[in-house]
């Protein structure tokens, strides 16, 4: 008996402190956030939360008037069944009502977005941040008592500078394609220097992004700048090395490989480099070609190589012996 007249006296405790706990619920206020170019038109949405007894409401939203200008406003899901009513009686401020239904018992306001506010921001505005202040916040609750305020959060409009073009700066000096950057209203960005024989020494080669292009003020523009020709270099020797040693050796030079002939030849080894153009220690361009002959051994006739001279002497030589010492025996045996 004891135990069940405690749990009845428990629950008639939270049903007196339900209401209270509503009673003291702190709601909170938000004016959103907006973006938007001179003379666009942009939104913001103004939401409401953490209600537990609000049933009507009346606010301020300050702004500049010289940058943005507030239209008509359109009712957001939170406010149904109640409406909502605005007025601009000063310039610079936004009074909004939010009035309860004649209904009884009075709904509390929904949780979420009670409207929107369109914002259309003034031609000749300067980029930056329009504040969006929150002031005079009132709110009551169905017994005409004033329910206190959570957090109030205000917003702002974003002017965004409009777009520029980028200019055409290749062929100009750094200097001048820098100045020329700037006055578009951008940053020069990452300079890069890059040999060209094409170029003279510190004229701009490209660009990014590409001259005419579309970007937003303050956008960076990143330069390759010519160093001018590259320095001239001198030919290594690659007589005497393989065709592969004397590659290695021509692209280390910064060099390349140019033509590659064959030729037999009985006294260098085939795959060794007989002869280069241009010579050893010639000061040619960077990237300039040389070109190589490469020995393919001796010549040789139906798969056999031909002999050389010293060879064709040595047969011969061989051959006169042979035939003096047949001689010598003929005579030899003769006698």
């Amino acid at each position: 008996m004891i135990q069940s007249t405690k749990r009845l006296l428990g629950l008639l405790l939270v049903l007196l402190l339900l209401p209270m706990a509503s009673a003291f619920a702190q709601p909170d206020l938000t004016v959103g956030n907006g973006a938007g170019l001179p003379g666009a038109t942009v939104n913001t949405d103004v939401s409401f939360t953490n209600n537990g007894a609000v049933v009507a409401m009346s606010f301020e939203i300050t702004y500049d008037p010289t940058r943005v200008t507030p239209g008509a406003v359109t009712n957001g899901p939170a406010l149904s069944p109640h409406s909502v009513a605005t007025n601009i009686p000063v310039a610079g401020t936004l009074r909004v009502l939010v009035n309860p239904p004649l209904v009884n018992p009075l709904p509390n306001v929904n949780n979420g977005v009670l409207f929107t506010v369109p914002w259309t921001i003034a031609g000749a505005a300067a980029p930056g941040n329009v504040p969006l202040g929150l002031v005079t916040v009132v709110f009551s609750n169905a017994a005409a008592g004033a329910v206190p305020p959570g957090t109030l959060t205000p917003g702002q409009i974003t002017i965004n500078a409009p777009p520029v073009n980028v200019p055409n700066v290749v062929g100009l000096t750094q200097a001048a394609a820098a100045t020329a950057i700037t006055n578009a209203g951008l940053v020069v960005g990452t300079v890069t220097s890059q040999s060209d024989p094409n170029i003279p020494a510190g004229q701009v080669i490209s660009q990014n992004p590409a001259a005419g292009a579309s970007v937003a003020a303050g956008s960076a523009v990143d330069i390759v700048v010519s160093l001018g020709p590259p320095p001239p270099v001198n030919v290594p020797n690659v007589v005497g090395l393989t065709q592969a040693a004397a590659a290695t050796a021509i692209t280390n030079a910064g060099l390349v490989v140019g033509t590659v002939t064959s030729q037999s030849d009985p006294n260098i080894p085939a795959g060794q480099v007989i002869s280069q153009n241009p010579a050893a220690g010639a000061s040619v361009a960077a990237g300039s070609a040389v070109n190589l002959v490469v020995s393919s051994g001796p010549a040789r006739v139906g798969g056999e190589a031909i002999p050389t001279l010293s060879e064709w002497a040595l047969m011969l030589f061989s051959v006169f012996l042979g035939g003096m010492i047949w001689r010598n025996r003929r005579a030899h045996f003769r006698a």
